[in-house]
């Protein structure tokens, strides 16, 4: 690896390795790989959301001794999709330091220049870099930058920096150059680093190098590149970034294949010649819109990202329970028609070129409603065309219904009146789509969504996604990080559900939720419990039951009583915890469950092969603002996974174990099946944005990485509960 000075005298390679869009579970081995090959330069972004990821891969290079923390260099940069300021970028440093477990960050980026109204966007990128800098002096961060800053973004934020930065990342190619802004840069001692080195499909941009194969060029630069690749014996990946490299730049290039990684790192052998270097630089060029300009460009994509990049699109057809019921046809930009069930003519609107008039005819041909536009957005609507029957006027709001934005670009009471069904809908529809994939269920869609919605209006209802249900907490194993806590109960608090317990606890859940999608029987070791394949078949003959999974950690085979009972059973499967890393577990025999299940034709899920284990911290003395504490809540895994124990309905497993240990003093953070309860309480449980217990179970802040399922040799039960002060 060879290496750039920046302005400061920091190191930095030259090459990264770019991890934009690398889905989450090829990320730590893309990342470990890319160590491997000889990369020290890993960059990432809070947007990419894979920190937590690189963060392990980073620990398990540095646990097998490839590398030491000083010999990499990790970028990382504040969300466009949060509002940013001062105290923004102080809590996404410590938020990306906490996911990645890093002591410090080599380099931190504002991700985008904001794209407020007026000079508000001048002050908040102020606001954003003073936090920065703050982050700098306690040496949270090694070097600050920017990313997809213009020439106007840079001199607006030199006004008030007193640390000037010494990066920019910007979309750099040989067919989108830049010069001005990079020009800009090096003459203040910037250093430019290129995204999209390899470049990606873009309409504005006109072309690309080559596609996702790295096989077949565009038209316009195929002459050039399939000869310069030809002639020095390297692959179009290695001329574009060698171009890079020679320009001064410093390129990220990104790919999940161990070959393609070693193969783009692998251009310092090599020099392209200064002809050449002029052949690659006349590729600079737009066809498609050669009236664009890098400002012009960003501002439109900062805009889309901060309009959270609402596409509006024309719907051609609605169905109902998968029947066309409308088809919509557009003739041209005037002229539209609508058919029922999608033969039926329904109705035909005409537009005036002007857009000022338009009539709507029944059956295509009777006039039935005429909307004339007047001046200052007055509206008069005419039934038949003639008879007027309304008028408004309607008022233009520039920017609304935008979570992207600052609070002040929204309307206050939009905000509130969207809050309370949003927080509902966040908690019991969005993770079907997870848990239907997960379990390979094919039933759910949008349109299923949408019903539920509307089903929870008419009977006011909730349906419960998921629902653990501890059986017993006695287990086989004795598990560090285990994410139920099982080996950390004290013994008072351990448990066995009856079955006449489960029968009436379900009972009553059942009498005041709509439905429950997942019925999880867990432990512990739910295939300790002796009654095991009661509560199957009990779970079975509840219709608002849609699917039994029986959790095991793969130590037990079952039962011929469970194995009865789940062959008397569809809508039942066993998920069996993966922990074949772990070869030290003697009595772990996945194999056999599996072998067992196909050949009494039982549904079974092996689960994904996890290299590490983590837990977030538990501290009872954190003291964090309720916004942080409602941010920690959106982005805890655990958030959809509600539990069923002791007669009580927990928000998780992190929370029943809370409470326990507390004796009660988080006693508002579950429903008691025992008391009377209705259909609300269950409404107003799933609508919380967060819990009293969430103040003490930070997620974004996890301990050491873990191997899985490495047994406790000892009770740690005081050294696990953190009662810090």
């Amino acid at each position: 690896m060879e290496y750039s000075t920046l302005a400061n005298g920091y190191k930095i390679g030259k090459i990264g390795l770019g991890t934009y869009l690398i889905p989450k579970e090829k990320t730590i081995e893309t990342v470990v790989a890319a160590i491997k090959a000889g990369y020290r330069h890993i960059d990432t972004a809070q947007a990419y959301e894979n920190e937590e990821e690189i963060g392990y891969a980073i620990a398990q290079c540095i646990s097998e001794g490839i590398v030491k923390r000083e010999d990499l260099f990790i970028t990382s940069k504040i969300s466009p999709h949060n509002k940013i300021g001062y105290q923004e970028a102080i809590d996404a440093i410590n938020s990306s330091l906490k996911k990645m477990d890093l002591d410090y960050i080599d380099l931190y980026l504002i991700h985008w220049p904001n794209v407020a109204p007026g000079a508000m966007w001048k002050k908040l990128n102020a606001e954003t870099w003073r936090g920065f800098e703050e982050c700098y002096e306690k040496g949270l961060v090694k070097n600050l930058g920017v990313s997809n800053f213009m020439i106007h973004h840079l001199e607006e934020l030199f006004k008030t920096a007193k640390i000037k930065p010494v990066v920019n990342q910007l979309h750099l190619s040989p067919i989108w150059q830049q010069k001005e802004v990079v020009n800009w840069c090096n003459n203040h001692n910037i250093q430019c680093v290129a995204w999209s080195p390899l470049v990606r499909f873009s309409d504005w941009a006109g072309g690309f190098l080559w596609n996702e194969n790295y096989s077949k060029c565009e038209d316009w630069t195929a002459e050039t590149m399939n000869e310069l690749s030809q002639k020095y014996k390297r692959s179009k990946a290695q001329i574009a970034l060698r171009w890079s490299v020679q320009k001064g730049l410093i390129p990220l290039a990104k790919s999940i294949h161990p070959e393609r990684i070693k193969e783009n790192i692998n251009i310092f052998d090599f020099e392209i010649s200064e002809e050449d270097m002029e052949k690659l630089d006349s590729l600079n060029a737009r066809p498609s819109n050669p009236d664009a300009t890098p400002d012009s460009i960003y501002n439109s994509w900062s805009m889309a990202i901060a309009l959270n990049r609402q596409q509006y699109m024309t719907k051609n057809k609605i169905y109902l329970l998968g029947i066309p019921l409308i088809k919509w046809k557009r003739i041209n930009n005037n002229k539209s028609k609508i058919y029922l069930f999608g033969l039926i003519p329904l109705l035909k609107i005409k537009k005036k070129n002007n857009n000022k008039k338009t009539k709507y005819y029944l059956f295509n041909i009777f006039p039935l409603l005429k909307t004339v536009k007047e001046h200052e957005g007055k509206n008069v609507y005419s039934l038949f065309n003639i008879i007027k029957i309304a008028k408004s006027i309607t008022t233009t709001q520039t920017i609304q219904n935008n979570d992207f934005l600052p609070d002040y670009c929204k309307k206050e009471s939009i905000k509130e009146k969207r809050e309370n069904i949003q927080n509902l809908n966040n908690r019991v529809f969005n993770r079907f789509y997870a848990y239907e994939k997960f379990y390979d269920n094919k039933n759910i869609s949008k349109i299923h969504k949408m019903f539920l919605a509307l089903k929870l209006c008419l009977t006011n209802k909730v349906p419960i996604a998921s629902l653990d249900v501890h059986i017993t907490t006695a287990c086989t194993l004795k598990c560090k990080a285990c994410s139920h806590k099982i080996p950390y109960y004290k013994t008072e608090n351990h448990h066995v559900m009856s079955i006449d317990e489960f029968k009436h606890e379900l009972d009553i859940i059942l009498k005041n939720v709509d439905c429950i999608y997942n019925l999880l029987l867990l432990g512990g070791e739910p295939l300790l419990h002796k009654e095991l394949d009661k509560f199957i078949q009990y779970a079975n003959s509840k219709k608002q039951v849609k699917r039994i999974v029986i959790v095991t950690n793969g130590t037990l085979l079952p039962s011929k009583n469970v194995i009865k009972a789940l062959q008397n059973s569809s809508k039942t499967l066993i998920f069996i915890s993966s922990y074949e890393k772990n070869k030290s577990l003697k009595n772990y025999k996945p194999k056999e469950i599996c072998e067992l299940c196909e050949n009494n034709k039982i549904r079974y899920v092996l689960a994904h092969n996890n290299s590490w284990w983590r837990q977030p911290e538990i501290n009872l003395y954190n003291s964090y603002s309720n916004q942080e504490i409602e941010n920690n809540f959106f982005k805890c895994d655990f958030k959809y996974c509600t539990l069923l124990s002791g007669g009580k309905i927990y928000p998780c497993a992190y929370a029943k174990y809370i409470n326990d240990e507390t004796q009660g003093k988080y006693n508002k953070d579950f429903i008691d099946l025992h008391t009377k309860i209705s259909p609300k309480n269950f409404k107003n449980f799933f609508k919380c944005s967060s819990y009293k217990v969430c103040e003490c179970c930070d997620m974004t802040h996890y301990g050491e990485l873990i191997f899985p399922a490495v047994q406790l040799r000892e009770d740690l039960h005081e050294q696990n509960f953190a009662y810090r002060k």
